[in-house]
């Protein structure tokens, strides 16, 4: 049995907080008038227009149609006039280099392309949460500002604009709230995430640092409102399409929705294909959601390259010293004492039996020692505050399986460090019945070497609600050092002195993104389905301590940019899924080849199983193609009586002049056993308050990671009073069922049993 808690947190990526969709508020895909017909195109949408409450904005280039507020009424009769293709729901989003570049083969990209040159004259859209424009990553005297720029909403704007960063846009304002920040970043997500893509070189406190792409432009697209991050998909879209009209070549979002949404659901994905098809490379974060099957966000499947993560090869942090072991710490935001602090380390739960300090201490209770700490349920602000109030003059929090990075006290002035879940449970072994051990706080950043041959455990896993292979690819997106803004101590990335280490796929996105800016100034010409190819099929394995990550966790493996750089042969799809289906089955897809080499290249194929089981046979072995030249090739998948299970590995296709490049396939031979149950809570589920309601999802899944939808499954409460109210299948959530509970009025921790067949997954709820 699994245990897991479930909280309401915002964490760097494709956040905790997720889902919510906006009442009353639409997007009205138009279909394309016969012969680029303008009038009728016009006609239309004014039809539109005086149907509903209001129209929100007008789009042109990466979706064609409106937004509109609409009653349900409007909605269904805007669904029936003439020229409407489809009508999307509007989703609220939210937010989810030091070694970076020796794992990824950019060192050597560097080599081969000159840094001075790395990423030359391309342009990168960062929509995300703004960028702190005078930070040291981002001012390059050398970049000459290109001709037609800068540009921006408003001339207050301008202010934004430096020789690198070259659009400063915000949208704030339509989200409906505003810190009268203009384009400045006061969430820090977006610094960070610019940073890892096309950061300049400078120097940092470690030493000197840039992203991938030092001499890349940037665009700064600010759609995340306030201090903390909030945004709409109408937002997200009309920031996609000035992004087009602003001849930005990439375009990156470190954003998500989870759980996955349908197609028809999808507005976001609906643009992304648009922008693509213009030639934009588009790279999305795959989602901070995992390690369970099914957890990929909205929007990973189409053109766009989606980027699970890795965990760095060295670990940046502070250090706690104590029971005879040195553990990795984290320090929050904010100053931290110049010299190491040693004192007496005591659990709280000896005065508060949650061990999460979320409430007042008896007065006096710490003086003079260290508080051991839960994290979860309120602010670390809040814990630290109650903590010193009862006389701790130190804390040491410990986690709750999530990442230790980037965590932020507030403005509370409690020097603390935080340490990981496994570590936490150690030393709470050691404090049990009241007592105290020593305990030395180190908060100078030390080198720590770490195995980065592992998959990070919050990457999000798929299959897709389609049964497709997503994420494409992984990057390093854990253990990574980037620049933080330095204006608003509320951001979830701040830190006065400039810099964090952070994690999540929002960063392994643009670490991708900032890769594709390198590509694209190397080698200029081909098509975004060509770059996608380029850097997601000549990724190399993730060889774990447990053998070669699979397909649904790592995609084609590994970013190598280097080999991207000098890879002859493109493929289209970048992954081939035969779908989830029986134990006999008779399939095929088609894999198109092209040649992007130098010259004239026979190329071979073969197929690879990841773990020696069914592969697939293409039915040519060989295929020559002159230069520029693509021809398709027929893969069939023809096989009977499969057990249950997964079918996975790799079609290799290598030729003479470059690199052989992998296209990963998947099989699900299905089952109606459960095997797995997949949990996931989003910004819908509510806050959890005693007598409260709250809102999860689960997803079964069989052997092979595929959703079983036949049985309900049983949900009951074991601990801390409360009900079940309700379990259905989610009509907007394909193949997760939607969890409703009332929790328990004692404001202890809930107790909750899931059970599909013989699985049970044990959760708790922390009011």
């Amino acid at each position: 049995m699994a245990f897991r808690t479930l909280i309401a947190a915002l964490a760097m990526g494709v956040a905790a907080a997720r889902a919510q969709r906006v009442p009353g508020l639409y997007l009205v895909e138009m279909e394309e008038t016969a012969k680029g017909d303008r009038r009728l195109a016009a006609a239309r949408k004014d039809a539109v227009r005086a149907a509903v409450q209001d129209v929100v904005d007008s789009y042109e280039v990466a979706f064609h149609g409106l937004a509109v507020r609409a009653d349900e009424a409007q909605r269904a009769a805007v669904a029936r006039m003439p020229g409407v293709s489809r009508i999307y729901p509007v989703w609220e989003r939210r937010l989810r280099m030091d070694r970076v570049p020796r794992l990824h083969g950019v060192q050597q990209a560097w080599a081969r392309v000159g840094r001075d040159r790395a990423g030359a004259g391309v342009k990168i859209a960062i929509i995300d949460s703004g960028i702190e424009w005078e930070h040291p990553a981002f001012q390059d005297p050398s970049l000459p500002m290109p001709e037609g720029y800068p540009k921006f909403n408003i001339e207050a704007d301008r202010d934004g604009v430096t020789n690198k960063i070259i659009v400063a846009r915000n949208y704030e304002d339509r989200v409906g709230f505003t810190l009268n920040a203009g384009p400045r970043d006061v969430i820090g997500h977006g610094t960070a995430v610019a940073m890892a893509a096309a950061g300049s070189v400078h120097m940092s406190p470690v030493g000197e640092i840039s992203g991938v792409a030092p001499k890349a432009y940037l665009g700064a697209y600010k759609v995340f409102a306030g201090s903390r991050g909030l945004t709409r998909d109408d937002v997200v879209i009309r920031a996609m399409e000035d992004a087009v009209n602003d001849g930005m070549d990439v375009i990156n979002l470190s954003l998500g929705l989870a759980p996955e949404v349908g197609a028809a659901d999808d507005g976001v994905g609906r643009a992304i294909e648009t922008v693509a098809a213009r030639g934009v490379i588009v790279v999305k974060a795959a989602g901070n959601d995992g390690p369970d099957r099914s957890t990929i966000s909205s929007s990973s499947t189409g053109p766009q390259i989606v980027v699970g993560s890795t965990v760095n090869e060295r670990a940046l942090l502070a250090a706690v010293t104590a029971g005879g072991r040195r553990f990795v710490a984290s320090a929050g935001a904010g100053p931290v004492p110049e010299a190491p602090l040693r004192g007496s380390l005591i659990d709280i739960s000896r005065y508060d039996p949650s061990g999460l300090a979320c409430g007042p201490l008896p007065a006096l209770s710490l003086r003079g020692q260290f508080a051991f700490v839960a994290r979860g349920v309120c602010t670390f602000e809040e814990k630290l505050n109650n903590v010193r109030a009862a006389g701790a003059e130190a804390a040491v929090i410990y986690s709750d399986g999530r990442p230790i990075e980037g965590w932020t006290p507030g403005n509370a002035r409690l020097p603390a460090l935080m340490i990981r879940a496994e570590d936490g449970q150690q030393l709470r072994a050691q404090l049990a019945g009241g007592r105290t051990i020593d305990v030395l706080l180190e908060f100078e950043l030390a080198v720590f070497e770490v195995n980065p041959n592992q998959i990070s455990d919050f990457s999000s896993r798929g299959p897709t609600n389609t049964a497709t292979i997503s994420p494409d690819l992984v990057a390093t997106g854990q253990l990574v050092y980037v620049a933080a803004q330095r204006s608003d101590a509320r951001g979830i990335v701040y830190d006065p002195r400039g810099y964090r280490v952070e994690a999540g796929t929002s960063i392994s996105a643009p670490v991708v993104a900032g890769a594709a800016a390198v590509l694209k100034a190397h080698r200029p010409g081909l098509t975004a389905a060509q770059y996608k190819s380029l850097l997601v099929n000549s990724a190399t394995p993730v060889v774990t301590p447990f053998g070669v990550a699979g397909v649904q966790s790592a995609g084609a493996g590994r970013l190598d940019l280097d080999r991207a750089l000098t890879t002859t042969v493109a493929a289209s799809p970048v992954s081939l899924s035969f779908g989830a289906a029986g134990m006999t089955v008779d399939v095929s897809r088609t894999l198109t080849l092209s040649n992007i080499g130098p010259a004239a290249e026979s190329f071979s194929i073969r197929a690879e199983a990841l773990d020696g089981g069914a592969t697939p046979t293409p039915l040519a072995t060989t295929v020559a193609l002159a230069l520029g030249e693509s021809r398709p090739v027929t893969i069939r998948w023809a096989h009977e009586s499969l057990p249950p299970g997964e079918y996975q590995g790799y079609l290799i296709v290598s030729g003479s002049n470059g690199p052989e490049i992998r296209v990963p396939y998947w099989y699900a031979s299905t089952s109606p056993t459960p095997a797995t149950i997949s949990v996931v809570t989003n910004q819908g589920s509510g806050t959890p308050r005693p007598g409260g309601a709250f809102v999860f999802w689960v997803r079964v899944n069989d052997v092979a990671g595929w959703s079983i939808i036949q049985d309900t499954p049983r949900v009951s409460i074991t601990s801390g009073g409360g009900s079940v109210n309700s379990v259905t299948l989610d009509p907007i959530y394909p193949g997760f069922f939607r969890v409703t509970v009332t929790l328990g009025v004692s404001g202890e921790s809930n107790g909750i049993r899931v059970q599909a067949g013989e699985v049970i997954r044990n959760l708790v709820i922390n009011p």
